[in-house]
């Protein structure tokens, strides 16, 4: 898996979602927080890539979690 960052536009620097949902292999996770991604965003990115893909993936975030979102590749 690849952290991939935009390179221009209004979210240049920031984390890109859906291309690094792309670098996911199977039962790989990706640890990030919600100071680097917004965690509405990721539940959104994930479903539509794996409807377009269909590679599927799991978002985990909750109260007992902090900030801390975990994003698994199941399929």
């Amino acid at each position: 898996m690849e952290i991939i960052r935009s390179e221009k536009g209004k979210n240049k620097g920031n984390i890109s979602v859906t291309r690094t949902l792309s670098t996911m292999r199977k039962r790989e996770k990706w640890t990030t927080s919600t100071a680097e991604v917004n965690i509405g965003y990721v539940r959104e990115a994930a479903c539509k890539f794996a409807k377009l893909y269909g590679r599927e993936f799991t978002v985990a975030h909750t109260v007992e979690m902090g900030e801390e979102i975990v994003i698994t590749r199941i399929a």
